[in-house]
C-alpha cells in the first residue's frame, strides 16, 4: 500500500541519463517489484502538459530549429513547475531541465537558453534520491540495434549519434552525468554489463540502506 496514504511524505526518486542507458525499463522494473504505488514521469514533472506534448510532436516532425524548440521546452518546464504538486510516489525518468540545460550548454547552442534554464534550477523539486545511469558505447550500439528493429518510432536524433557520432554522444553523456551529480548529487551506475533487473535491485538497495526507504 502507498505510504502516502498513511501520513508519510511520498518518495521522489530521480533516474537520469542519456538515451539507451536503461532508465525506462529500470523504472518499470522498480514499479513491478515494489509494494508501493508509483507514478512514472518521463522528462516532464506532471502527467499532463499540453505545451510539452506540442513541443514533443514538433520535435518529431522537425518543423522548428533548435532555438525555437528550446524556448518551447522552456515554456513546458515553466508550466510543469507551475502545476507540480507531489501527492504520489514519483519516479522521475529524466528531467526536462537537466536534459535541456546540458544540450544547450555543452553544444554552445544558445547562451540565453542556458541562462533561462539555469534560473529555474532553484524552483525545481529536489529528489529524495537521484541516480545517473550510463553505459559504454558498445553496449549502447547493441541496444540501438534492438531499438531500430523493435521500436523504430522511438528513435531520436540523439539516439542516432551513437551510430553517427559516438564521440559527441559520450561527450554529452559525460557532461549530463556531471550536471546531474552537481545539481542532485546523483549516484552513478554503469549499466553496460548489468541486466535491468540487477540495476533496479541496486537502486532499491541503495535507497533502503542510505535513506531507510521501504519498497
Amino acid at each position: 500500500m502507498d505510504k502516502s496514504q498513511h501520513g508519510f511524505k511520498p518518495y521522489f526518486l530521480h533516474i537520469e541519463g542519456m538515451d539507451l542507458a536503461g532508465k525506462s525499463t529500470v523504472s518499470n522494473k522498480i514499479v513491478s517489484s515494489s509494494t508501493l504505488e508509483w507514478v512514472i514521469n518521463d522528462k516532464r514533472l506532471t502527467t499532463s502538459n499540453s505545451i510539452y506534448d506540442f513541443a514533443w510532436e514538433q520535435g518529431k516532425r522537425g518543423v522548428y530549429n533548435s532555438d525555437i524548440m528550446g524556448y518551447l521546452y522552456l515554456s513546458a518546464l515553466m508550466e510543469d513547475l507551475r502545476m507540480f504538486e507531489q501527492k504520489n510516489n514519483i519516479i522521475q525518468d529524466s528531467t526536462l531541465l537537466l536534459r535541456s540545460l546540458n544540450y544547450y550548454k555543452t553544444l554552445g547552442k544558445n547562451d540565453n537558453l542556458v541562462h533561462a534554464f539555469t534560473l529555474l534550477l532553484p524552483r525545481h523539486p529536489r529528489p529524495d534520491k537521484s541516480f545517473y545511469l550510463t553505459a559504454d558505447i558498445n553496449a549502447r550500439r547493441n541496444r540501438l540495434k534492438s531499438r531500430m528493429l523493435l521500436a523504430p518510432k522511438r528513435l531520436t536524433i540523439i539516439d542516432m549519434l551513437i551510430k553517427n557520432d559516438p564521440k559527441k554522444f559520450m561527450w554529452l553523456d559525460n557532461s549530463l552525468r556531471d550536471l546531474s551529480i552537481s545539481c542532485f548529487n546523483s549516484y552513478v551506475i554503469d549499466t553496460s554489463k548489468m541486466s535491468e533487473t540487477k540495476v533496479a535491485e541496486q537502486i532499491m538497495g541503495v535507497c533502503m540502506s542510505e535513506n531507510k526507504w521501504r519498497f
